[in-house]
Parts: structure tokens; sequence; C-alpha cells
């Protein structure tokens, strides 16, 4: 399933998304991800086109402590033309949680 996500940002340009994976799929990239995901989010970074600004922002969070969702940077195409520059990030749920116990 995917579905559009967000409140204001659905009159974006470019569409933040939220994806949920059939029973028993899973998205395993362990390179980038410490466990398979089986939901997660696509952010888009609408008013650039660029990764530079959400990257960023998650970053400063991480050099102040605080325990960032997993992500990484990623071109989408829509019928085989580029669509937008997004985030694939962990979606904040309880399996999110349980890799961050503190919280």
């Amino acid at each position: 399933k995917i579905r559009l996500k967000g409140n204001s940002s659905r009159t974006f340009d470019k569409k933040p998304f939220k994806v949920n994976l059939p029973k028993g799929y899973y998205l395993d990239i362990p390179e980038y991800f410490k466990y398979p995901l089986k939901e997660f989010h696509l952010n888009a970074d609408f008013a650039r086109n660029n990764y530079l600004s959400s990257t960023l922002t998650w970053k400063i969070f991480e050099k102040a402590g605080f325990d960032v969702p997993n992500f990484q940077k990623l071109q989408l195409n829509k019928n085989g033309a580029f669509y937008g520059a997004y985030l694939l990030a962990d979606k904040y749920d309880d399996e999110w949680q349980e890799n961050f116990p503190k919280y």
C-alpha cells in the first residue's frame, strides 16, 4: 500500500508517501538500515529537488544527541523520468522504538 502522508504537504508539487509492504515482504538494505523495513516513508525535498535540507536537518539533530531514523537519499522516477529527490526513512513506530529503547 502506498498513500500520501502529511497534512499541508499534500499540496506540495512533490508529495511525501507512506509505504506499507504486504504481509511477509520486507525491504532489506543492510548497508543503510539496521533491520528489514515493512513500513517506511518516502519524504520529498520538494522545494529544491536536492537532498541538502532534509539530510542536514537530520544530521543536526543527530549531532545534538537525538536518535534519528535511518534514512537514505534516493532519486524517485515516475514512468522512467526523474520525479524528485527523496529520502527513504524509517517510520517512527514500535519497530523503530525497539531499536532505540530509551524512547
